[in-house]
């Protein structure tokens, strides 16, 4: 998916929000905006979003002397969704299809993102996503696949939802013989998840945690590790949660299950869904 003009729009936002995070001095601030100001005239439209906010966030961290402005949010965040661990564990053991309200909450725990908002207000996540449900709602046809195959690849994103997806994996090893991997991020960029939160969540646990050499907010081909391109080529299925990683893997040839939330205008027009809409889209 190319970069939209709101993306440009998005980016000079999240400066203002990750500055806030790591310093109290304003001037510091206005001179990494001033900085991406300059840098609005040569941005290639044809590049994603992905790589671009890569840059800005390199730009934040050097600025500021900072590796991860978003430590404390996604402590906050991871911590928050523990909370409701069992909360939500229990609604997708009630639920008449476990699969499908496993998905749904790994969906709403896509709402729990710093590219978007920083205000997140879990209990009403959770119960919006399960009244709601999937806008485009593919879980038929990958309970099928399912049935036929073993090997499964998620591509994660934030560090809260990965909480919610962790509950997912554990309803799949449950109901199928699979063998799952989890890529997460190279570094830390925006709140999305590394190695090291994956392991303080457990997800090392409950399948092959692998690093993806991805340091933009968005799986990028280009960038990934030799452990990601093969898991990538060996899944039977692959999983991809986020707005990022669809703007990023929509551009390769490879079939995806997409799972995430069109948080704005730009994903809202680009399935031709309400903003706001629960997706799981096999694409």
């Amino acid at each position: 998916m190319k970069l939209q003009l709101e993306c440009i729009a998005c980016m000079l936002r999240q400066i203002v929000e990750a500055g806030r995070m790591a310093t109290d001095d304003e001037k510091k601030i206005r001179r990494i905006m001033d900085i991406y100001a300059g840098m609005i005239p040569e941005i290639n439209l044809y590049k994603t979003a992905p790589e671009v906010t890569e840059v800005i966030h390199t730009l934040i961290k050097k600025e500021l002397g900072v590796e991860d402005p978003y430590k404390e949010y996604k402590d906050k965040h991871i911590q928050l969704a523990l909370d409701h661990y069992p909360v939500v564990k229990k609604i997708i053991e009630n639920a008449d299809n476990t699969i499908e309200a496993a998905l749904i909450m790994a969906a709403t725990g896509n709402s729990i993102d710093a590219g978007l908002n920083l205000k997140v207000n879990v209990v009403e996540v959770i119960e919006s996503g399960m009244k709601d449900g999937f806008y485009f709602n593919d879980t038929s046809l990958f309970e099928e696949k399912l049935k036929k195959v073993r090997k499964l690849l998620i591509v994660a994103d934030n560090s809260g939802e990965a909480v919610f997806d962790k509950l997912l994996i554990e309803e799949l090893l449950k109901l199928y013989d699979l063998d799952i991997t989890y890529a997460v991020r190279s570094r830390p960029v925006l709140n999305d998840i590394t190695v090291k939160e994956a392991r303080e969540i457990g997800l090392d646990r409950v399948s092959h945690l692998i690093d993806s050499g991805c340091s933009a907010p968005g799986m990028l081909i280009e960038q990934a590790s030799q452990p990601f391109i093969k898991a990538f080529a060996e899944a039977d299925i692959v999983i991809a949660k986020g707005q990022g990683n669809y703007e990023g893997l929509s551009e390769t040839d490879r079939r995806v299950f997409y799972l995430l939330k069109a948080k704005c205008s730009v994903f809202a027009r680009e399935f031709g869904a309400p903003q706001g809409s629960l997706i799981f889209k096999y694409l």
